[in-house]
């Protein structure tokens, strides 16, 4: 199995301010150093997590092997709790102030993507998501969404610093709470009777063939 790299929220999001302090422990709870962490991590046995609270952010060691049941197991109960679901209605800006609304989506296939600055493995996936908004270029059916946590102040200069072609939506928050976004990034595939069809957690080297793989499917039903 591809690695999975995933930003987990757990207590709170930093994704930007002052450089928190950081805190590496082990399986166990033992603190441990941020060489003996990166040691670990490279064996390729464990995989790793965060939780932040205030200015500090601990990294944890954990299992790959039960992490990864764990998370197909978490996976599958947001799946069922998910799709066949509506998706909820939103009214929100884009970075250049202007609004989208779900009513102004009706009757369109939404490929839904909620991410934050601070995300790390969603800006890396942002070439590949780019790849899947040029190959459905001209399908004016089809509309490619990114919710983002940050606001509109933060998202604009990150923006002329960095390609992203989906529709990208500031301070979306709520709408991810409405959803029961947990891990970013999170990918939604939303049919044009405004029913959610796929979900997918990103931080994959394979992200955009699976987008591709779900949109097509959905859009052929």
């Amino acid at each position: 199995m591809k690695q999975l790299l995933v930003s987990f929220l757990f207590i709170s999001v930093f994704a930007y301010g002052q450089e928190p302090k950081k805190i590496y422990k082990d399986t166990l709870g033992n603190v441990i150093t941020e060489e003996v962490f990166k040691e670990k991590i490279k064996s390729g046995k464990y995989s790793s997590s965060y939780q932040t609270e205030g200015d500090n952010v601990t990294y944890f060691l954990n299992n790959r092997q039960k992490a990864e049941k764990e998370f197909a197991e978490r996976m599958q109960k947001i799946r069922d709790k998910t799709l066949n679901k509506a998706f909820p209605d939103f009214k929100l800006k884009r970075p250049d102030g202007s609004e989208v609304s779900s009513a102004s989506l009706k009757g369109k296939t939404i490929v839904v993507n909620f991410w934050f600055i601070g995300c790390k493995p969603c800006i890396a996936e942002m070439p590949l998501l780019n790849k899947v908004v040029e190959r459905y270029k001209g399908k004016s059916d089809i509309v490619f969404l990114a919710p983002a946590l940050d606001e509109q102040d933060k998202l604009v200069p990150f923006l002329q610093k960095n390609t992203f072609t989906y529709q990208v939506l500031c301070s979306s928050n709520e709408l991810g709470k409405n959803v029961g976004v947990y891990a970013y990034p999170t990918h939604l595939v939303v049919d044009a009777n405004g029913i959610i069809k796929e979900l997918m957690v990103g931080g994959t080297e394979s992200i955009d063939q699976a987008l591709i793989t779900a949109i097509d499917k959905i859009v052929a039903k």
